[in-house]
């Protein structure tokens, strides 16, 4: 089975927990939530008796919606999400939903199980629904655990003095044993063995020799009960240890098993290739000598009978000429003269037409030649730019098998190195979160405006932003730092595939930090950037899964990312096969860098939620998209920035989820920093730098709790 984490994990989760449910289809986080029966789907089948699903209609969203999140609220869920933000919108916001529905993820899968980490189940496991025979048996189990808990309770307060205070610390120790192991406290053998002497001392009045017995038996029990339990825990941690060991060499197994099996599939794929480009060859060189050989027997055919129509108009002249002498002999002198003289005008104008027939057939016969040859050199030119697009393809082809193979074993290497690396920090991970929580108390209590936020082994200063987090939209260029002279810049054709009007339009594309931005015209002289009034857009190569050639088209290719697919075209494959590799290396070089910044990062070992960060409010101003400043107030809270109009109003609120937000300084403007999540994108700014350095380290701390918070979902 493959083991999904972070996003995939929790789209996975909420596919088996609504599987089953009519009129639920779960397949992103964006339209599929917009009815509202998904998200009571989700309540119900953790909490059946909350909602009737039954009587729900998909018409009715708006109130769907509101049910649910009431009572989601109503069970501990954060109130993130109303049911205005996604009624409103065509294409409901994704990371608002995929923030709200890992608080629901936590606190269902807290309700059942402690801390955050993974989880693991099968792929078509459902959540089962709590039944009241479970329900009342759980309910009796506890009702009697208190009963007995009180009657030893009441029962060793009855004995004396020093007795009375050695029950009462075992059973506390008692308590506490049970409750660092996870378990629950029902009526243990310690607290019978203390009810039976409490009521043999109750009975009798001579009953300190009876307690002291009790005491010593109660001893011995509880150290055996902490011995047993260490034992089970050593071998309980030791078959974690083996499975795991395990599983990983399952996974290895797989792995290299897959690897040959891919090896052994393109090698085929390849010898297949080969033999069908051979067989093309020879089929194209067979066809090329059958042409030829046809069009030299049409020209021995053409001059046969050239040469016969010749000789018959040569007999036919000298035929007429023995007419001509013979009708000279027959007739008088004057008519000789007569005849002679017709006979020369006779045969002058016979011998021109046979040298202007002549000259007409040889003047067919070479443009024949030359059409001929010409329709040649063309079969011959494009049997060689096949050749050559195949050749390209085939090196293509090649070229993405090794990076395939590249990218495989870079992300093998990089998993065993966080294995290894998990392996020999996890004794010290408390130690360097109790660290950190105390540096954070302290610097709390100094109360310095530019503190340092720290994140287990991790420490985020103000001004320090991490690089890849760092790429906006929506603001001028000098925002971020032009791409370098090495990234190719120039005219595509750009598929427009939005609305109703499709077709190719000439942009101009041109690299800038980690965004291809594409504008209507090109940058004017001495500047290295088009006006920012003709950009159209922009494609973030963070984002970008896949940059692979057009099949149909060797002068166009594709670049895939989440959220669509651009199609853009060259006006040659070698501008193209450019193109397409620099883009390759941009994109694994951001993601390289994002993974390292990822692997750096080490969070504490405990459990980790929203409600431990503190949240912020305050006034900033937003900068309008016409020009001037709107002053409003935000609130940040459970990983999203709120703002609203006026101070404490609760309605009308525009949301940015910080969950793969992105933030920058504006440097036009003095105490500013930008903001773009999800769709939104905005300027901010405070009253004095601190407070900007204060904002951004709050909204940091937030957003790499909140991925943090995300990505840990794991399912199998």
């Amino acid at each position: 089975m493959v083991r999904k984490t972070g996003k995939d994990a929790l789209l996975q989760w909420c596919q088996n927990r609504t599987q089953g449910y009519k009129g639920v289809n779960v397949t992103n986080f964006s339209r599929s939530w917009k009815d509202g029966l998904a998200f009571c789907a989700l309540l119900h089948s953790q909490h059946p008796s909350l909602v009737d699903f039954d009587s729900l209609s998909a018409a009715n969203d708006e109130y769907n919606l509101t049910l649910a999140f009431e009572k989601l609220e109503a069970v501990g869920v954060c109130p993130l999400l109303d049911a205005e933000d996604i009624v409103c919108m065509s294409r409901p916001e994704p990371y608002s939903i995929i923030t709200y529905l890992s608080q629901v993820y936590h606190v269902f899968q807290g309700s059942g199980s402690s801390g955050l980490g993974g989880i693991e189940q099968s792929a078509n496991a459902s959540a089962p629904a709590t039944t009241p025979s479970s329900t009342s048996a759980s309910t009796s189990t506890s009702t009697a655990s208190s009963t007995a808990s009180s009657t030893a309770s009441s029962s060793t307060t009855q004995l004396t003095g020093n007795n009375n205070t050695s029950t009462a610390s075992n059973r506390q120790r008692t308590t506490q044993v049970l409750a660092s192991s996870g378990e629950r406290s029902p009526v243990s053998p310690v607290n019978t063995s203390l009810s039976s002497a409490s009521a043999a001392s109750s009975s009798s009045a001579a009953s300190a020799a009876s307690s002291s017995s009790a005491n010593s038996s109660a001893a011995s029990v509880i150290s055996a009960g902490i011995a047993r339990k260490k034992a089970a825990d050593e071998a309980e941690k030791r078959k974690r240890e083996q499975d795991e060991a395990e599983r990983c060499k399952r996974e290895q197994d797989d792995a290299e098993r897959r690897k040959r099996e891919q090896d052994e599939a393109e090698r085929c794929k390849r010898e297949q290739e080969e033999a069908e480009r051979r067989k093309r060859e020879q089929d194209e060189a067979a066809r090329c000598k059958r042409e030829q050989e046809e069009a030299a027997a049409r020209r021995q055919l053409e001059e046969k009978k050239l040469a016969a129509r010749r000789q018959r108009e040569q007999e036919e002249l000298e035929k007429r000429k023995r007419e001509q002498e013979l009708q000279l002999q027959q007739a008088s002198a004057a008519e000789q003269d007569s005849l002679r003289k017709q006979q020369a005008e006779e045969n002058a104008r016979l011998q021109r037409e046979q040298e202007q027939r002549s000259r007409d057939e040889e003047a067919a016969a070479q443009r024949k030649r030359d059409k001929e040859a010409a329709a040649q050199r063309k079969r011959d030119q494009e049997a060689a730019s096949r050749r050559k697009l195949e050749q390209e393809a085939q090196d293509q082809r090649e070229r993405e098998a090794e990076l395939a193979a590249q990218r495989e074993r870079e992300a093998e290497l990089t998993t065993q190195r966080k294995r290894e690396a998990n392996a020999e920090t996890h004794p010290a991970r408390a130690a360097a979160a109790a660290t950190a929580a105390a540096a954070a108390e302290e610097g709390k209590a100094q109360d310095t405006p530019a503190d340092a936020i720290q994140s287990g082994e991790k420490t985020i200063a103000p001004g320090q932003l991490p690089s890849s987090d760092l790429a906006l939209s929506g603001e001028p260029e000098d925002a971020t730092p032009v791409a370098s002279d090495k990234d190719p810049a120039g005219f595509l054709f750009k598929r427009g595939d939005v609305g109703l009007i499709t077709g190719w339009k000439h942009r101009y594309f041109c690299f800038q930090g980690e965004r291809l931005l594409y504008f209507t015209s090109a940058p004017r002289a001495g500047d290295k950037l088009p006006p920012a009034g003709d950009r159209k857009g922009f494609i973030s190569l963070a984002y970008v899964d896949e940059v692979r050639a057009d099949p149909t088209n060797p002068a166009a290719f594709q670049v895939l990312t989440p959220e669509r697919i651009y199609y853009l075209r060259a006006a040659d494959p070698d501008v193209t096969l450019r193109w397409v590799r620099h883009l390759e290396t941009r994109v694994e070089s951001i993601k390289r860098e994002r993974q390292a910044q990822a692997d750096a990062l080490v969070l504490p070992d405990h459990p980790i939620t929203l409600r431990d960060l503190d949240p912020r409010s305050g006034f900033l101003r937003r900068k309008r998209t016409l020009g001037g400043w709107q002053q409003l107030w935000f609130v940040l809270r459970d990983g999203i920035l709120f703002s609203f109009k006026k101070q404490g109003s609760q309605s009308g609120a525009i949301k940015y989820p910080l969950y793969r937000c992105a933030l920058q300084d504006y440097k036009k403007e003095r105490n500013c920093f930008l903001i773009e999540a999800g769709s939104r994108s905005a300027v901010l700014r405070a009253s004095d730098e601190n407070e900007m350095h204060e904002w951004l380290n709050s909204i940091l701390k937030h957003k790499i709790i909140i991925e943090a918070h995300i990505d840990s979902i794991e399912i199998q």
